[in-house]
């Protein structure tokens, strides 16, 4: 199967074919983000075409003679957080162009997948698309899809698109995990909820033994300076990050400072991706990439040093008094990756802390490391008692609080900063961030990368495995082989 990717990015999709069709090729890849065809070219030996995705003719698309199209358009024309100008944002406007590309060809894609946030199903774009492929002649599966149906502590809601021309009846069965968006004439939308998963898999599976091991090569360790939290009264003396600087937040929610580099390939402890299909296929130079699920599993819950409990050593004033912070009891915590003080006081009202024994953590967005509030989880290898001592006393810290904490009174930032830093937090690495997204254990970033670029790529990419197993369904539907649906 010869297949092209369009906005390949870190090249999610590649990794996600070569998981369901070990055979298929990639016979070109378009991305205009220099940092990405770097970090692209350093894991497939291979460097996207630059080529603006506009200036694309039918006649070139034809001469490249692929049976499947892969795609991950722009999302910030459709997220919440920004202005939702769908087709009117000009970064729509080379996937409508691509549209028409495709109308014109004399040997369209026999399939196609397509990749955006949700919200992309209710857009203006996403008619203009279904309209197109159905009058072409596809037969189109949509769903809403995310890691945690699959059992994996990761939240990362997407839409997709699934499109073929042959045998596209094949879409039709509802035997994906995910949710499948129904349509019909002059209706509005519906879903079929998700499947549950039959088992989940806790965090400690992609944790990393030694998250300091990144920094090897002299990665930089802080971000720019330009980098700011803007403090604005919240009550109590809590205080809040600002949010939202530009298109920042392009996929939705943002993250905080500090962070580390990958791991070069082949170092490290194996990655446990989606648990899907064959080994992945070698894409270019480098060792082959290791089978989805296999080597031993990374970090335990409560491996490595244990952290004094929080509390100890460290007394947790009362909200509102008490002395300026403790040190920790016991700096267990990996320094390069470890939550600033002034973080904790600033924003500490709106981290979703999570441990190794979690079966969920929040979306990483590009913004990781930059903002607290909405871009990704903290980590906390404390006990859980600990955790749940500190939860309590602060209700805006459990899940879904959203930082208001219900009917309690706002905690006072020192009080609770206080509390935080007895549970040694720190960020999440980028090749931890990599694992959840279920890339394989060779990918790898090239040294020159900065973390504050690490972050941001990954916070841009897809995860590997879902894609997997909806190209499996996909390819399926379409004759092909592939990891079943």
């Amino acid at each position: 199967m010869r297949a092209v990717e369009f906005y390949s990015g870190l090249g999610g999709l590649h990794y996600a074919l070569a998981l369901a069709v070990p055979g298929a090729e990639v016979v070109t890849a378009f991305d205009i983000n220099d940092t990405a065809n770097d970090v692209y070219q350093h894991n497939f030996g291979r460097r996207p075409s630059q080529s603006n995705i506009d200036s694309l003719t039918a006649a070139r698309l034809d001469r490249l003679r692929a049976e499947l199209w892969l795609l991950s358009p722009p999302c910030q024309p459709y997220t919440r957080r920004g202005l939702q100008r769908q087709s009117a944002d000009g970064r729509a406007a080379s996937f409508l162009s691509l549209l028409r590309r495709l109308g014109e060809m004399q040997h369209p894609p026999t399939a196609l997948l397509l990749e955006n946030v949700v919200g992309f199903e209710a857009s203006d774009t996403c008619a203009a698309m279904l309209r197109t492929l159905r009058d072409l002649g596809y037969a189109v599966l949509e769903v809403l899809a995310s890691p945690t149906d699959l059992g994996l502590p990761y939240s990362r809601p997407r839409y997709f698109a699934l499109a073929t021309r042959a045998r596209g009846a094949g879409l039709a069965r509802h035997t994906l995990p995910f949710v499948v968006v129904r349509r019909g004439e002059g209706r509005e939308p519906t879903v079929l909820p998700a499947r549950e998963p039959t088992t989940r898999r806790p965090l400690a599976d992609f944790l990393e033994a030694d998250p300091a091991a990144e920094l090897a090569g002299g990665v930089r360790l802080k971000l720019p300076d330009d980098i700011r939290f803007k403090a604005t009264n919240r009550g109590s003396g809590d205080v809040q990050a600002e949010v939202g600087r530009g298109d920042a937040a392009a996929e939705d929610p943002p993250p905080s400072p500090t962070g580390a580099a990958a791991a070069a390939p082949g170092s490290g402890p194996p990655l446990a991706a989606a648990g899907l299909g064959p080994p992945l296929a070698a894409a270019g130079p480098g060792p082959p990439l290791a089978a989805a699920g296999s080597g031993p599993p990374l970090a335990a819950p409560g491996s490595g040093p244990p952290l004094a409990a929080a509390g100890s050593g460290a007394s947790l004033a009362a909200a509102g008094s008490g002395p300026p912070l403790a040190a920790p009891a016991s700096a267990t915590c990996d320094e390069p990756f470890r939550v600033p003080d002034v973080t904790l006081l600033k924003n500490g009202w709106c981290m979703d802390v999570v441990t190794p024994s979690a079966l969920r953590t929040c979306c990483f967005t590009k913004t990781y490391g930059q903002y607290i509030k909405g871009s990704g989880s903290v980590l906390t290898l404390a006990s859980e008692d600990s955790v749940r001592g500190v939860m309590q006393r602060f209700p805006c810290l459990v899940p879904g609080g959203g930082g208001r904490g219900g009917d309690a009174p706002a905690p006072s930032a020192a009080s609770l900063a206080e509390a935080l830093r007895a549970l040694d937090l720190r960020f999440f690495s980028p090749r931890e961030i990599a694992n959840l997204h279920g890339f394989p254990p060779a990918f790898a970033f090239p040294p020159a990368v900065t973390l504050r670029q690490r972050y941001a790529l990954l916070g841009n990419s897809l995860h590997v495995g879902v894609v997997a197993r909806l190209l499996g369904h996909l390819l399926a539907g379409a004759g092909e082989g592939g990891v079943p649906g």
